[in-house]
């Protein structure tokens, strides 16, 4: 009866009997109610809010809208496999789309700004599906698999209780029972989440799919930043782009002319690096277009934010010209996966601040165990075994950072999973040199690389990476290494292990984009860290570094793929040399012979470990020795 009706209702609809239609999706909606279909019952409030919307009745389209989501993430937190939340999530991405798209429409900018910060933040959220999830804190543990189960059993009371209120006149016993038991769940499950609450504001988050109250709206956004910053944030949806432009006293929307699937062509284009000769490529002058010169005007602050959505996290904003100057010539970079975990960085930063030079970890070319790059598209990863190649290049990098700061590097058979364990909680900085592994069925369990010993099998994985004691580590920085993504996809917020890292206590992490060539990436960790050393912030080092390495490899290619996520390390007060009033232009000199050289290529799990959230990621890995 329901497909039914749905089905009359959809040509309703499309005849334009809006009336007839409507009719027949509260037809709908009363037996999804009755029959406890909460997903089909947000479906259904969602046709609605299209049918309102279709008549110009924007307020009750917004109500239809927003009542099909609260359904939708109710319904997500109770999907129990990671895989099935992110379908459930491509499957009704829509609603949440169709009730930003309106709201910017109807000049309530502040409104969609927390939808999108509400469907990036639950999204992620919702990906740390803690069975795959390793605390340090066995107590803490332990509070989510007891919230786990009794939310499962809430939930399974709730639905039983509907379907015996179907018929209550032959089910008054059932009825009274299913109430009983629901009210000692309810209180039981409070108490939880009480204890869960009390413990850490990190651990509230990891909750799937029931982290409201961790979602920030733009006036707390704005109380998070300073005036030298700006943070730009975003949004795609079918046929255009928002940005939503936050500063610490101003916000505004813009609404960009773009077609999403031409972003994405440019940016695969740029990303083929098909020649390695121009200081500015043209697709950089077309992204640059497309993505910065019209909110030029507005980004007056010396430090942008900025929180990619979709195919946009695959592109190193740094790398966007006018085709003349790029963006890090006016501007200090940083990358957040949403602005709602602020909090969480800016906390974190607080607590890993030092005084005097930083203490590195330097992990570089470790000799792993066996392993298959297969094992990429499994879950069970541990029965495919293979070699993975030696990377001498990250072997001389971490030792040219071990003497900058008179340090011992853990090298070969000594850079092993158990060192970092060990090690890690004493110092500033962890720097990985290894190969990576992305997992696009099960993220949770892609991994870096180490030498195993007789306590771990050196395959650190992103959820093991949430029992790392990372309370002193101001950065993790993920060198010599790749995802090598294939075709872009709607996969929408990162999370991974730049997530898992923040929340096991580093504010900031540094990795690629894509297999960046040897002797270029030495140059850049090497002036990055001597930036650091002199007391520059994370980000500014960055832009410093990548700046001079840029003289002498022009092409983005070449400097562009590293990218800072989180904390940018900014002293208080300070504008990290304001800009320095100097202009920084990039040698213009070309290259013969750079295409030979992506030979030299090295492996890596790429900036924050990619989940499709919103649509399946399509992932094509491959291995090349450094």
């Amino acid at each position: 009866a329901r497909s039914t009706l749905f089905h009359f209702t959809t040509l309703f609809r499309a005849q334009g009997r809006y009336e007839a239609a409507l009719e027949s999706y509260q037809q709908a909606l009363t037996i999804l109610r009755e029959v406890g279909d909460r997903a089909g019952e947000g479906t259904a409030l969602n046709n609605i809010g299209f049918v309102y919307r279709a008549q110009g009745r924007y307020e009750a389209a917004l109500n239809s809208y927003q009542q099909a989501i609260e359904l939708f993430d109710l319904v997500r937190g109770e999907a129990g496999s990671e895989a099935s939340r992110v379908e459930f999530i491509v499957q009704h991405i829509h609603t949440y789309r169709a009730m930003v798209d309106l709201l910017v429409q109807q000049d309530q900018a502040a409104d969609a700004f927390l939808i999108v910060e509400q469907s990036r933040g639950r999204a992620f959220l919702d990906s740390l599906s803690t069975g795959h999830v390793q605390l340090a804190d066995n107590t803490a543990a332990d509070l989510l698999t007891e919230e786990q189960e009794l939310y499962a059993q809430r939930q399974t009371l709730q639905d039983h209780l509907a379907r015996a209120k179907a018929d209550p006149a032959s089910n008054t016993e059932l009825i009274n029972n299913l109430e009983a038991q629901l009210v000692e769940t309810e209180k039981a499950y409070q108490a939880v989440s009480a204890a869960i609450a009390g413990r850490s504001d990190e651990l509230a988050a990891l909750i799937p799919g029931r982290s409201a109250d961790n979602i920030l709206g733009v006036e707390q956004v704005q109380a998070r930043l300073d005036e030298q910053t700006t943070l730009v944030s975003y949004y795609l949806l079918p046929d255009k782009l928002l940005a939503f432009i936050l500063t610490a006293d101003g916000f505004e929307t813009i609404v960009l002319d773009v077609d999403p699937t031409e972003l994405v062509q440019e940016i695969s284009k740029f990303r083929d690096f098909a020649d390695l000769n121009p200081a500015h490529p043209a697709n950089a002058v077309t992204l640059h277009e497309m993505l910065i010169a019209p909110l030029q005007d507005k980004l007056t602050t010396p430090r942008l934010i900025i929180i990619p959505h979709q195919s946009l996290h695959y592109l190193p904003f740094a790398a966007l010209t006018d085709g003349e100057r790029y963006l890090i010539d006016d501007y200090t970079l940083t990358v957040l996966p949403n602005a709602s975990t602020l909090p969480f960085i800016q906390e974190n930063a607080q607590q890993t601040a030092y005084s005097g030079q930083p203490i590195p970890l330097l992990l570089g070319n470790p000799v792993t165990g066996d392993y298959d790059t297969t094992a990429s598209l499994v879950v069970d990863q541990s029965q495919y075994r293979g070699q993975l190649g030696s990377l001498p290049f990250a072997e001389k990098e971490a030792k040219t950072i071990a003497d900058l700061f008179g340090v011992e590097p853990l090298i070969g058979e000594a850079a092993t999973e158990s060192a970092v364990r060990e090690q890690v909680p004493q110092a500033n900085i962890l720097h990985l040199a290894a190969h990576g592994e992305f997992n696009p069925v099960a993220p949770l369990n892609s991994l870096i690389a180490l030498a195993p010993d007789d306590d771990n099998d050196g395959w650190l994985t992103v959820g093991e990476s949430y029992g790392l004691d990372l309370e002193k580590t101001d950065l993790v920085v993920l060198s010599a290494c790749e995802t090598n993504l294939g075709d872009l996809s709607a996969g929408d917020e990162l999370v991974g292990l730049t997530r898992a890292l923040i929340f096991a206590g580093t504010p900031s992490v540094i990795a690629s984009l894509w297999a960046v060539e040897d002797e270029a990436t030495s140059q850049l960790m090497e002036r990055f860290y001597m930036h650091l050393k002199d007391g520059l912030g994370k980000a500014e080092a960055l832009r410093q570094a990548q700046i001079e390495v840029r003289e002498e490899y022009p092409n983005p290619y070449y400097w562009s793929g590293f990218v800072l996520s989180g904390d940018p390390g900014f002293e208080v007060g300070s504008t990290d040399a304001a800009r320095q009033s100097e202009t920084v232009t990039s040698s213009e000199s070309s290259n013969g012979d750079e295409a030979d050289e992506i030979q030299s290529s090295r492996n890596c799990l790429s900036l924050l470990v990619i989940l499709g959230v919103v649509g399946a990621v399509g992932v094509s890995i491959s291995r090349r020795s450094g």
